[in-house]
């Protein structure tokens, strides 16, 4: 299947936009296989200014992306505060 296809059906399959897509089948005709990450939703939260810029610089400095740098602290905040306790 052409590329543009593949990335045509995967957006539809996934719901995200074709850009996207068109970015997942590239990593894949590259390496192989890619996991492809859950579905998101949007979850706005107001933060300190400070803590916001933070977050901004870490994200930037890293080379990912604000969300990557959220989902990653708050999986391990929660993962810390709950443990491995069934059904979390």
């Amino acid at each position: 299947m052409a590329a543009a296809e593949a990335a045509r059906v995967l957006a539809g399959r996934l719901g995200c936009s074709q850009r996207q897509a068109r970015r997942y089948v590239a990593r894949a005709a590259e390496s192989g296989r890619v996991g492809v990450p859950d579905e998101a939703a949007v979850f706005t939260v107001r933060l300190p200014v400070r803590l916001a810029a933070a977050v901004r610089e870490h994200a930037r400095g890293s080379g990912r992306t604000i969300s990557s740098v959220a989902v990653q602290a708050l999986e391990e905040f929660l993962h810390r505060a709950h443990g491995d306790r069934p059904g979390r």
